[in-house]
């Protein structure tokens, strides 16, 4: 095999290559010469140039098929298609949907719902889903994954903020620094006027939907389902109110993917958890305990003493470059190919250190997050004490957003009439669960 082929990496592959000799295996190339230390050195680093070079020729195309307006790869939008002739594009208005609808049709279906009839995410996706419109066309995307059967909420309001359907799509809006970005002009399928008044009714909607809540709910973003791993949303039937898994609320009784968890009556489960927290804030030496494993246990590197010594080596390492370089311009041939191969080894170990800065940091940030959340629970030891015997609505949704990382609702077991509840305090190393209720309701 060739050089190339067995690492890209030239730190890497000298590496792997003296880790093989210990072990009594022999690297060898039909067609290259890696018994010469010099050559094998310089076709190493010539196999990591090209991988690089390979990198930024992609990189320029990519940018320059964007500057073209082309599609440079992925799943096309709802709605669109890739002209494969000048790969950008296109209307999709084949009317293959149910034999009546094209993608654009349905688009254009779902905000003339929104911007005409003023309705919600959800009673659109009640509307498409009664009607039976899939939400994907059958072998347009010939992917592997798992595609959805039917429409959700979620999925209508991204199709409502997506900018492609007033003619614009934006390439890299998540992109890290230097990343590729473009906005890339098609052919809209509404008007920016429509699509601004969209937008608009989605944030009247969230305002009203607010306003109109009848019962406000204390775990509301908290508890979430063992099965599906959806979150759990307060509802009311009649005077009753429960939390109920998301992916069980879909109308369409014939859906596959319905989690069939059953629903959680809403008081039953809020005095529990209460009740719980209650117990765990009259008694705070239990809460101290706690917070003293989770410091010790974020604490246990000296972050800062590792960040010295990484910009130490960091120090080491420059100056034995200015070092190798001073060598280099002295002009001699037979010592340059060495210099450069420990060149690049510095070259790797500063990318090595630089990987370990920002693990380091990345602690550090950490276990100021766990500090402020530990002040935050002393804080509530110390302030909220004697305000919990009548503790109203907003007190005690701010305690348990501080106290509670997560509930965990499991369903019931056959012949079983309870079922179990677990809850994660945020005093306790995240994921332990510290109480296990078992609940009817």
């Amino acid at each position: 095999m060739k050089l190339d082929r067995f690492g890209r990496n030239m730190y890497d592959s000298l590496t792997a290559i003296r880790r093989l000799k210990d072990y009594g295996v022999e690297l060898k190339s039909i067609t290259e010469n890696t018994e010469d230390k010099i050559v094998l050195a310089v076709l190493l680093a010539v196999a990591e140039q090209e991988r690089e070079n390979t990198i930024y020729r992609t990189r320029i195309g990519k940018q320059r098929s964007l500057d073209n307006g082309k599609w440079i790869g992925g799943v096309p939008p709802y709605g669109y298609v890739v002209n494969k002739e000048t790969k950008k594009l296109k209307l999709y208005d084949e009317k293959v949907l149910l034999g009546k609808y094209s993608e654009v049709d349905v688009i254009k279906k779902i905000y003339s719902l929104i911007t005409t009839n003023k309705l919600s995410c959800e009673k659109v996706t009640t509307i498409l889903n009664e009607e039976n419109i899939p939400p994907c066309t059958p072998g347009k995307n010939k992917l592997k994954r798992k595609k959805a059967e039917y429409w959700s909420g979620p999925r209508i309001r991204n199709l409502i903020k997506d900018e492609i359907y007033k003619g614009e799509k934006i390439i890299g809006k998540r992109a890290k620094k230097d990343g590729l970005n473009k906005v890339i002009k098609v052919s809209p399928i509404v008007s920016a006027d429509i699509w601004e008044k969209a937008q608009d009714v989605l944030k009247s909607n969230l305002i009203q939907s607010m306003r109109h809540t009848k019962r406000q709910y204390l775990l509301t973003g908290k508890i979430k389902c063992s099965k599906c791993d959806r979150n759990f949303t307060g509802v009311a039937y009649g005077k009753l109110t429960y939390y109920v898994c998301n992916n069980n609320r879909l109308k369409n009784k014939n859906n596959p993917t319905k989690c069939f968890n059953k629903a959680m009556r809403a008081d039953v489960i809020e005095n529990e958890i209460w009740d719980d927290l209650k117990h765990f804030i009259n008694n705070p030496l239990t809460i101290k305990n706690f917070l003293h494993q989770r410091l010790s246990e974020v604490s246990r590197v000296d972050v800062k003493k590792e960040l010295r010594a990484i910009d130490y080596k960091f120090k080491k390492l420059q100056l034995e470059r200015l070092r190798l370089i001073k060598f280099i311009r002295m002009g001699d041939d037979c010592l340059e190919a060495n210099i450069k191969v420990e060149i690049e080894k510095i070259k790797n170990e500063e990318l090595k250190l630089s990987e370990e800065r920002k693990y380091y940091e990345e602690l550090s940030k950490k276990e100021e997050f766990e500090k402020r959340k530990i002040s935050e629970i002393e804080k509530v030891l110390t302030l909220f004490v004697d305000k919990i015997k009548n503790p109203d609505f907003k007190l005690k949704k701010e305690i348990i957003n501080i106290m509670v990382d997560k509930v965990v609702v499991y369903p019931y077991k056959k012949g079983d009439d309870k079922r179990l509840v677990e809850i994660q305090y945020s005093f306790k190393k995240t994921g332990s669960v510290i109480t296990k209720l078992s609940l009817t309701g």
